[in-house]
């Protein structure tokens, strides 16, 4: 298995490290903690196309305007370049009504009927003024 880092296409430019390692969540489940860490072989080279990004500490509030990028399935199909959307968060109260299953812990947004994240995106990083607040971890757009 192999990573791309520092490119906006899926099949090439930018460092392309081996993966060393995978490490699940012990507590991983369909649509609970579903988070690993990769392990590379090597080192991945910062610059300024590949950063690290702050985690955020604060609640997002309901309706904030947030970032999802991911290389997921468009309405053309997969996709070679990296796509972006902004969606909005939804309130737990709102989040609820629509799946039933989720916990307080899971951000949920929503664009639009038929718009948001997909499959292919999961894992992609969800954004409130450049600091991570979440991961795609699962879509019903």
């Amino acid at each position: 298995m192999r990573i791309r880092v520092g490119s906006n296409k899926i099949s090439s430019g930018g460092q392309v490290l081996h993966v060393e390692e995978t490490i699940s969540h012990p507590s991983f489940t369909k649509f609970r903690n579903d988070i690993g860490l990769i392990r590379v072989q090597g080192n991945i080279t910062f610059n300024d196309k590949v950063k690290a990004i702050e985690l955020e500490t604060k609640e997002v509030p309901p309706g904030t305007e947030l970032l999802v990028t991911g290389w997921g399935t468009t309405e053309t199909g997969d996709s070679e370049d990296l796509q972006q959307l902004k969606v909005n968060a939804l309130s737990d109260a709102e989040c609820k009504k629509a799946w039933n299953f989720v916990k307080e812990d899971i951000l949920c947004t929503f664009k639009g009927k038929g718009e948001g994240m997909c499959n292919g995106d999961s894992g992609g990083p969800l954004v409130w003024s450049n600091k991570l607040v979440g991961v795609d971890c699962f879509a019903h757009p």
